[in-house]
């Protein structure tokens, strides 16, 4: 009743100020036609420089401006006249006309969320998030050096947090890897024509200072806890590398290698990309971010260093027909994984 009481009363303040009934942003993604001017109402969940996400209590959209900034902040309420347009894949509106007609002080705080409560919640589309978290990975785009990309650990949930930083401001992406952050962002639906965030939701921010460092990385990461035997199929994780020594099997793909440990379990490792791979037969100790595959688990983005070990290396090469790495005895396809890491002999033609 309150509600509806609130919409009467808005319509009625609406028609006295000049401004047309708005639509909802929902029928505006359902049915509206690039070219269309509509008028909307709804909430600021999250501000660029030209842009601010726009969220009526139903639906979201992106709202921009060709010639000047949007002037605002989180939680105003703003009636906007637009004109719909597709982008990249995604309904939005440029602004003909934007005007604050109220605050809500609610919707001013983001929602607190972690990599793991954002990745299985619902309903969080174009609201404002506060996401709290350790950095597995840091990059560069590839195509537009103006974004820089965090992935969030676990590497399993696939969170991205996205960054407008055109003045360089993340100069050392390295640097913060593994440091533990809040990221205050927008939370938007994957972008099909950026390959590095099709996995899921993310969270874009626009300023580099929307990112505050809770804690820095280790200043030693070797010092991270180990992981123990129980811990190979699952192991536990606080976001942090993990560390595990072994020696170095072989090689592959420039940053990759397989390490048995004492205990003779093999892992692949995937190196940090400014990171040379360790020699073979050298005996190192990894730190690595654990991140699941179809089978148990892998390390990635990797450091190590060299450390004495009395691993025994000496293996004695299994023969196997290429076949029965592939199927089992009733002829079905079934992948041998046990295999993967051993050292085999096999014949065959080229």
């Amino acid at each position: 009743m309150r509600k509806f009481v609130s919409t009467i009363a808005f319509l009625f303040l609406a028609a006295l100020a000049g401004f047309a009934a708005p639509v909802p942003i929902a029928d505006i993604h359902r049915s509206a036609k690039d070219g269309d001017v509509v008028e909307i109402r709804g909430t600021i969940t999250a501000l660029g420089e030209w842009y601010a996400m726009v969220w009526d209590g139903a639906s979201g959209i992106t709202v921009w401006d060709t010639y000047r900034r949007v002037v605002g902040q989180r939680g105003d309420i703003v009636h906007v006249r637009c004109k719909v347009e597709t982008m990249t894949g995604q309904r939005c509106a440029r602004i003909i006309s934007l005007e604050k007609v109220g605050f809500d002080a609610k919707a001013s705080r983001p929602i607190e969320v972690t990599p793991g409560t954002f990745s299985s919640m619902s309903g969080l589309e174009n609201h404002s998030i506060a996401l709290s978290g350790v950095i597995a990975d840091a990059f560069r785009d590839e195509c537009d050096p103006n974004w820089v990309y965090l992935v969030m650990a676990p590497l399993e949930n696939h969170v991205i947090v996205s960054i407008c930083d055109q003045n360089r401001t993340l100069n050392d992406l390295d640097n913060l890897i593994d440091a533990e952050i809040r990221a205050v962002g927008n939370c938007q639906c994957p972008l099909w024509h950026v390959p590095h965030l099709i996995a899921g939701h993310f969270v874009t921010c626009f300023f580099p200072s929307d990112i505050t460092q809770v804690q820095p990385p280790p200043a030693d990461p070797f010092t991270l806890p180990e992981l123990v035997e129980n811990e190979w199929m699952q192991p536990s994780n606080d976001g942090h590398r993990r560390t595990v020594r072994g020696v170095v099997l072989a090689q592959w793909n420039k940053h990759s290698f397989f390490l048995k440990t004492s205990d003779g379990n093999r892992i692949r490792v995937h190196a940090n990309a400014h990171v040379p791979l360790p020699d073979i037969g050298t005996s190192v100790q990894i730190a690595g971010f654990p991140v699941g595959n179809a089978f148990s688990f892998e390390l990635e983005n990797a450091l190590w260093r060299l450390v004495s070990s009395e691993i025994d290396l000496s293996e004695t090469p299994v023969d196997v027909a290429p076949h029965a790495l592939l199927f089992d005895a009733q002829n079905r396809r079934s992948i041998q994984y046990g295999m993967d890491g051993k050292l085999i002999r096999i014949r065959g033609q080229v």
